[in-house]
């Protein structure tokens, strides 16, 4: 089977103003894009997910951070990142882990709710940096790895948790979360 030449990051950013724009064949090409390049990444990093499961991996990764990605300065770069999160968080789930004393409780409704405040709030920030709003999302609302983070947007880690408290501050200031 050949593989298809991956896009360059330019490439998904013209796209990305194409989808912005309506245009429904970018929209197709987009995808088709993200599906190929997603499948590519799974292969290369040989996740052990079943092979029917990849496609819905992917899927998941463009249903959450659609928005995100559409708007983000290097949109190949952090679709493969929050991909490879996902593949690694499914492959987590699979495995079947007894709840003893030391197994930390499940998310409650509640943490839910403040991810989503914490989304809404992200919608204020837009009038600020989109760096400074994406590295937010990553780290608080997507739960990335801030030094994977740091790496992604060419910054330190001590920036990016910089970056984390001036925006938490920011939002106490408006009144959000």
């Amino acid at each position: 089977m050949l593989e298809r030449r991956m896009a360059t990051a330019d490439e998904w950013r013209e796209l990305g103003a194409k989808v912005n724009a309506g245009d429904l064949d970018a929209i197709r090409a987009w995808y088709r894009t993200a599906i190929d390049e997603g499948r590519a990444l799974i292969r290369r990093r040989n996740y052990k997910i079943n092979a029917a499961d990849h496609d819905d991996v992917i899927h998941d990764v463009l249903a959450k951070n659609q928005e995100l990605l559409l708007h983000a300065e290097s949109p190949r770069a952090l679709f493969l990142q929050c991909l490879a999160n996902h593949a690694l968080d499914v492959l987590r789930k699979s495995r079947e882990v007894p709840l003893d004393d030391k197994t930390p409780e499940p998310a409650s409704v509640s943490s839910h709710a403040s991810r989503l405040d914490v989304q809404r709030a992200l919608v204020e920030l837009s009038e600020g940096s989109q760096r400074d709003a994406q590295v937010f999302y990553a780290v608080v609302v997507a739960g990335e790895d801030p030094d994977v983070v740091a790496e992604l947007f060419g910054l330190t880690r001590e920036n990016v948790y910089q970056i984390v408290s001036r925006t938490k501050k920011r939002l106490k200031g408006s009144g959000e979360p």
